[in-house]
């Protein structure tokens, strides 16, 4: 064997490793794409300890490749998250393994070692294995195949000396633990000895590789055991019968030379064949592969020596055994990337030698001369010789400019791989049944708040691939995402009804049901995911919002705790813990977590409330009666816990401040004691009245205009006539129609609407009160709302469908009150312009027409209008202010919390509690001008 001079190909191999540079340069400004982010090491593994679990726990990682994984653990350490980093290594790993290739040929002494290590650096087939992170398991294996590869002709050829066998057996066990694939190399070694020498000896070449050979057993039988357990965790069974699967090899094994010989129409994901064993062409491909190989085998022991390296390293990948990718496709660039060397190098090699012969036959012809002229004709003396010269140069430009053409198609592949977005674009539009991609992409879409587009893509995911559980899983989060909740829990559902044990739909269905304030379900399914998947941080802390909702306070501080030890922290997450510890009794402790929210997140007023509340626990205990008999609409009484503070006074913070809003006629919506979007348009209306800086915060000017004149929380006692109110509320349109009233349905629904309040302040102004089986005389502290500041008489109703608000104005243009609104879904039913109120109802009665409702398959069922008995709890709330265009009008809502966040189906939507207040001003006649 000829041993080459390593100093001797620097040069060369500095210039390969610029091509490749230059080449791969688009892909490298590129992101993560697909499952990077599994490969690049997770936080809880960046540790030593994680090291050790890497190597040591199988599971830790997605797949069992310890090298692999150590290797993106110390890039971890040396750059951290950027990408550029991660990409260079690809692109210098395959830089260096296609080097070592020219070193591995010219030690076995192929024609055209150099050329080889170029068709492979530059090959456009090799982009996916470059210029994909997670891939580096190819480009890294590949250096320590070539390694080991090199280090074990050395030792064959060099005395066989024990360093050197050590050194290949080193790079061998590196290569097969980066990945698995790389354990035919000793088959590999065995065809390499064996075209060198034509044949193949026992003791000298078989014997030293038994141990490898043992070695990749084991790791292919590791290896088949982790692809089965992925499959059947993902579900990605591919149902092929034994039949199929011997159809299969040849049509793989044709697809992939098809593509080294003319790498056209290359993308991530290939469309999926259907393979039919009663398709009689689809026999052609094995039946051509069976005769190519004849055809090879005749032709030389190179050709067929390369069409068995070929075969021997896409075995895993042939289809006899099911892989985890075969889920979307049965070929992948990244799959031949080591095997389609079996192509490359007898190319390379029959193009040098091609060459050599070309080169020597115009040498010949033109020492040995031209024939002799015929007599009488002149001889053109530079003719032939300038004909050798132009074959001559023709010969030796033919393999650079196959490279340089390679490298510029290697370039623009490069492009696609710049970020996840382009990447799966372009294999859409190259295979638009792709229902992965076309997953991948909605998710991108839903991210980036482009939900529409989302969804459009999801469905037409699940048009190529119906009924797959996250892909209905993805349309509910997109359904979700557009405020369609009902249609989110279908589809949720129907994915568990297909997946029964995805804790991610058990999660997101968990959420759909939160937003309906359906809080037990939620916390139903919050629980089985959490069965399914006890580390999922983000369901934790949905859990124990959902308990919390339920007041089950202890448990929600539990599992609020449980979410910030699996690193799902944030101030909020520590306010919410401190809210569930304060209500469960435990307020020392509750200030703690006050306390933490505070310095993660200083400029939120409502931590400084909180922590101040807690601080402050004789405020929050439940005064005594006061003899007040809670009438509706009648103020508290003061709570003892604050007589003794002076007023008037400046509020300090934001539920101070929300209460002054409403008693002087600027609703926030239901009074939380958080700074929201709601409650900083109220006090920038507010600013705007009184002539400061509209900032919508509670600077220093603003909070000296916001004078408590007295307490700002006061205490009422719950009357049997409140509670005799107290009703069920059918949750069917035919039922609402057959009961006699629709009242509150919960002693905390009425009060909170009586104070203005949202539930969730009412349950932590009153920890120690059982509201699941309240009793007539139970006292509960409450914002004390009564307005201070005189209506006046109203000229104008002015509502913004931007801003989603409703301000009533005076005859000189100044703002009397301000509330939020939610408007019509629709946009063709926003009315704009100038209309007129035309009639003032309370308590009004509701016409339930299925036609506003086509959407509801129990109006679709029903056919026919309904009349729904007034209370708060009917569609249109305790008011109807109808407007001079039919079916429009301003109306009030059992649902308070959804104001201004939600919309309706047409008219304009207020709390109750502003409903009323605008019934003090309205009258028939008044002007209602909506802008846009």
């Amino acid at each position: 064997m000829k041993r080459v001079s390593v100093p001797g190909n620097l040069l060369f191999f500095a210039g390969l490793t610029a091509a490749v540079i230059a080449a791969y340069l688009p892909s490298m400004k590129g992101g993560l794409l697909w499952d990077d982010d599994a490969h690049v090491t997770r936080p809880e593994l960046r540790t030593l300890e994680g090291l050790r679990r890497i190597w040591f726990q199988p599971g830790s990682t997605q797949q069992y490749y310890p090298a692999a994984h150590t290797a993106f653990w110390l890039e971890h350490h040396l750059w951290g998250d950027a990408t550029l980093g991660y990409h260079a290594a690809n692109v210098l790993e395959h830089a260096l393994a296609a080097c070592l290739l020219a070193l591995v040929l010219g030690t076995l002494g192929v024609p055209g070692a150099r050329l080889a290590a170029a068709l492979f650096a530059l090959h456009p087939l090799s982009v996916e294995s470059v210029a994909w992170i997670s891939e580096q398991k190819n480009t890294l294996s590949a250096v320590f195949y070539m390694a080991s590869a090199l280090a074990y002709l050395r030792f064959d050829n060099g005395g066989r000396r024990p360093a050197a066998y050590a050194a290949a057996t080193a790079f061998f066990l590196l290569a097969v633990l980066t990945k698995s694939v790389t354990a035919t190399l000793p088959a590999a070694l065995l065809l390499a000895l064996g075209w060198r020498h034509g044949r193949v000896e026992w003791r000298k070449d078989v014997l030293p590789l038994v141990p490898w050979v043992a070695a990749a057993g084991a790791v292919a039988v590791f290896t088949g055991w982790i692809e089965h357990r992925m499959i059947a965790e993902n579900g990605a069974e591919d149902p092929l019968d034994w039949a199929q699967r011997l159809l299969l090899p040849g049509r793989i094994i044709a697809f992939y030379v098809g593509h080294l010989f003319w790498p056209a129409g290359l993308t991530f994901i290939y469309p999926k064949w259907t393979v039919s064993p009663l398709e009689g062409w689809q026999y052609l491909f094995p039946l051509g592969v069976a005769g190519a190989l004849a055809v090879l085998w005749r032709l030389g022991r190179g050709a067929a020596a390369g069409a068995l390296f070929l075969i021997g390293s896409l075995a895993p990948a042939l289809g006899l055994f099911n892989i985890y990718p075969f889920r979307y496709s049965y070929v992948a660039d990244h799959f031949q990337y080591i095997a389609g060397l079996g192509v490359l190098v007898p190319v390379a090699a029959g193009l040098t030698l091609a060459g050599r012969a070309w080169e020597g036959a115009a040498g010949a012809g033109g020492a040995a001369g031209a024939a002799p002229e015929r007599r009488g004709r002149p001889r053109s003396a530079g003719s032939g010789e300038g004909i050798r010269l132009a074959a001559r140069w023709a010969v030796r430009c033919a393999a650079p400019s196959l490279v340089a053409l390679l490298a510029i198609l290697t370039w623009r592949q490069a492009h696609v791989y710049r970020g996840s977005e382009t990447l799966y674009r372009a294999t859409i539009a190259r295979n638009p049944s792709c229902w992965m991609a076309r997953t991948n992409l909605g998710i991108l879409l839903l991210q980036t708040k482009r939900a529409p587009e989302a969804l459009g893509q999801f469905k037409a995911a699940l048009r190529d691939n119906p009924g797959f559980p996250e892909g209905l899983c993805d349309l509910g989060n997109a359904y979700q995402a557009l405020g369609h909740s009902r249609e989110a829990i279908a589809e949720y559902t129907l994915a568990l009804r297909n997946g029964p044990r995805l804790a991610i739909v058990e999660r997101d269905l968990g959420n759909a049901l939160y937003t309906s304030q359906r809080y037990p379900e939620a916390a139903d399914h919050y629980a089985r995911s959490l069965r399914l998947n006890p580390a999922d941080p983000q369901a934790q802390f949905n859990y124990g919002s959902a308990l919390f909702k339920t007041a089950r306070f202890a448990e929600a501080a539990r599992h609020y705790g449980e979410a910030l030890r699996l690193g799902f922290g944030g101030a909020e997450v520590h306010n919410d813990l401190g809210l569930a510890l304060s209500a469960a009794g435990n307020p020392a402790a509750a200030a703690a977590q006050f306390k933490e929210a505070v310095s993660l997140d200083p400029a939120n007023a409502g931590y400084h409330a909180n922590l101040g509340r807690a601080r402050s626990a004789a405020l929050f205990a439940a005064p005594a009666s006061t003899g007040n008999s809670g009438q509706g609409g009648s103020a508290p009484s003061a709570s003892p816990a604050s007589d003794a503070v002076p007023y008037p006074r400046p509020a300090d913070n934001w539920l101070e401040a929300q209460i002054v809003l409403a008693r002087n006629g600027f609703s926030c919506g239901p009074i939380d004691g958080v700074a929201g979007a709601q409650s900083e348009a109220a006090l920038r209306a507010f600013q705007e009245q009184r002539g400061l800086e509209a900032t919508g915060r509670l600077d220093r000017a603003t909070i000296s205009e916001l004078i408590l004149k007295a307490p700002p929380l006061g205490s009422d006692v719950l009357s049997a006539a409140d509670l005799g109110r107290l009703e069920p509320v059918s949750p069917t349109w035919l039922g609402k129609s057959q009961q006699t009233a629709l009242e509150y349905a919960t002693a905390l629904e009425l009060l909170a609407e009586r104070h203005h309040a949202s539930e969730g302040l009412m349950r932590r102004l009153n920890p120690g009160v059982d509201w699941d089986h309240p009793a007539a005389g139970t006292a509960v502290l409450a914002p004390a709302v009564a307005r201070e500041s005189p209506r006046g008489a109203a000229a104008r109703i002015l509502i913004s469908i931007t801003d989603r608000v409703l301000e009533v104005f005076d005859s000189g243009g100044s703002v009397l009150a301000h509330y939020p609104v939610s408007i019509a879904r629709d946009v063709s039913k926003r009315p704009l312009g100038e209309l007129k109120v035309i009639v003032v109802i309370r308590n009004p009665d509701y016409t339930f027409d299925p036609e506003v409702f086509p959407e509801s398959a129990e109006a679709r069922e029903i056919g026919h209008r309904l009349i729904l008995p007034p209370g708060p709890n009917n569609p249109v709330g305790v008011a109807w202010i109808g407007l001079d265009r039919p079916g429009y009008g301003i109306h009030g809502t059992p649902e308070p919390e959804h104001v201004g966040r939600t919309e309706s189906h047409g008219c304009f939507r207020l709390a109750n509690w502003d409903a009323l207040d605008i019934l003090e001003f309205a009258y028939a006649g008044l002007p209602v001008v909506i802008e846009p």
